[in-house]
């Protein structure tokens, strides 16, 4: 895949200055980039009340910057020249602190107008790991998405339907490990869950959601939370109890480490962390090695691909955002989920090209275009990324135990306990082991017994009451 990868770094001269290098394509020479980020363009998108054509302007001023250079020209002009069936990605190294500070997701070209709202040229953000990574990834199907909606004071019912209904798109199967704190969201959904999901209530111990997380080895980590840049950057997850006292606050407060724990590193597990949560891609920190939770994520913990949010977001257009991004992956992963396919490049800024005009769809406002000049929610997504572009090899699923096997085993823990012990007693010890070979637990007379449980392992009935300290 070509791609322009446009890297910064400071100058040695006194005073110092800001030096850009085209480092893909390969291009020598280092050109001063002048751009400060304190031109009235960038205060006018800031502020509350923008005009029409804030976010163009501000994308305009970006764009005469690298404009400004003939090698960068000229690979600009050769990435806007393409067909539309073809892609150029324009990706940006925000690893120096005057960079990460800048709308770059606004770029605007005169002739072509808002790049990253045009499939042709997505726009993201690289920071370089600090581990060592092992690129090809993997896809072991089926894919595996674990999600925590818990924002406290703000129902997640919106972001759950668009969750399930952009991975519904999908063709093949899929699971979705779900983890909620809402009593009202529990028994709304419960009792008519896709078979595909599971439902968790948020645990009250942190390590508890680490274990729930970890043994599912999810593919993508989704959180819908509130976050917050004021002082270190944070998340704020909410569990049941904190609904009845919201006034102390959520009991999870996750930082970047934190947030860390809850995925196995060594295996490359997650490739994406989605952080729908305010300020989740923004630090206010000026200061050298700061940075906010979607950068600290890529550059400490070498995560493949994490998208943030630069400013605060609504709920609904968290949603919006939730069911397009989600179907935009859906519809890139099918040929390999469903089909022959054996190995796929996925470029991570692409996939948010739908999502971000889905984000500036108003009927009452005028056509996409229009919209985006004077509004800036679709610039908040930020996509950050390793260096790496992302290559996926296909496998196939972990072979099925032979049925006759798994009998026998249930046959023998049946004869060996007797009556001595409870049956769903053993099917809770043996989930902690094999949650498949617990599923085979079936009462004596071929009744199969409920398969979900709660953070705590205790059996949860179908239509029984969350109880409200969970």
């Amino acid at each position: 895949m070509r791609r322009i990868y446009l890297e910064f770094d400071i100058g040695r001269q006194v005073p110092p200055t800001v030096l850009m290098k085209l480092r893909e394509p390969p291009t020598s020479g280092l050109f001063q980039f002048e751009c400060t980020g304190l031109e009235p363009e960038f205060a006018a998108l800031r502020s509350a009340g923008m005009n029409p054509t804030a976010v163009s302007a501000a994308g305009q001023i970006l764009f005469e910057h690298l404009n400004k250079h003939e090698s960068i020209r000229a690979e600009l002009a050769r990435a806007l020249g393409i067909d539309r069936s073809e892609s150029f990605p324009i990706y940006v190294d925000v690893s120096n602190i005057e960079a990460k500070a800048l709308p770059w997701e606004a770029l605007f070209s005169p002739d072509r107008e808002f790049l990253a709202l045009d499939p042709r040229w997505p726009v993201g953000r690289i920071i370089p790991g600090r581990r060592p990574v092992s690129p090809p990834w993997t896809l072991d199907r089926p894919l595996r998405v674990a999600a925590i909606l818990s924002c406290l004071g703000v129902p997640a019912m919106d972001e759950y339907l668009a969750l399930v209904e952009g991975l519904n798109k999908v063709r093949g199967t899929y699971e979705l490990r779900l983890f909620i704190s809402e009593n009202e969201l529990w028994s709304e959904i419960e009792p008519d869950l896709p078979p595909s999901v599971s439902l968790f209530k948020v645990p009250q111990d942190h390590g508890e959601l680490r274990e729930r997380i970890r043994e599912f080895r999810p593919h993508v980590l989704h959180l819908f939370c509130h976050g917050s840049a004021v002082g270190t950057p944070h998340l704020e997850v909410a569990v049941s109890s904190d609904w009845s006292n919201p006034d102390e606050g959520s009991r999870h407060r996750l930082e970047t480490r934190e947030i860390a724990d809850l995925i196995d590193v060594p295996l490359c597990l997650p490739w994406l962390v989605v952080l729908n949560a305010c300020e989740s891609a923004v630090t206010l920190d000026p200061g050298p090695g700061s940075g906010s939770i979607a950068e600290s994520l890529v550059h400490e913990w070498s995560v493949p691909a994490v998208i943030g949010m630069r400013e605060s977001v609504l709920g609904a257009n968290a949603a919006r955002f939730t069911r397009q991004f989600y179907a935009s992956l859906a519809a890139t992963l099918a040929p390999a989920l469903s089909g022959p396919v054996r190995s796929l490049h996925i470029d991570w800024a692409g996939l948010v090209v739908a999502a971000r005009e889905e984000l500036c769809r108003k009927p009452t406002a005028g056509p996409v275009s229009v919209v985006a000049g004077g509004a800036k929610e679709w610039t908040l997504p930020a996509v950050h990324v390793l260096p790496h572009m992302f290559h996926l090899n296909v496998g196939d699923p972990p072979p099925s135990r032979q049925p006759q096997l798994e009998a026998a085993v249930v046959e023998m823990l049946l004869a060996a306990v007797g009556d001595s012990m409870p049956l769903a007693t053993l099917r809770d010890f043996l989930r902690h082991r094999d949650e498949r070979l617990a599923e085979t637990l079936t009462e004596p007379h071929g009744r199969r017994a409920p398969a979900r449980s709660e953070p705590d392992g205790r059996l949860a009935e179908r239509h029984t009451e969350p109880d409200d300290g969970r």
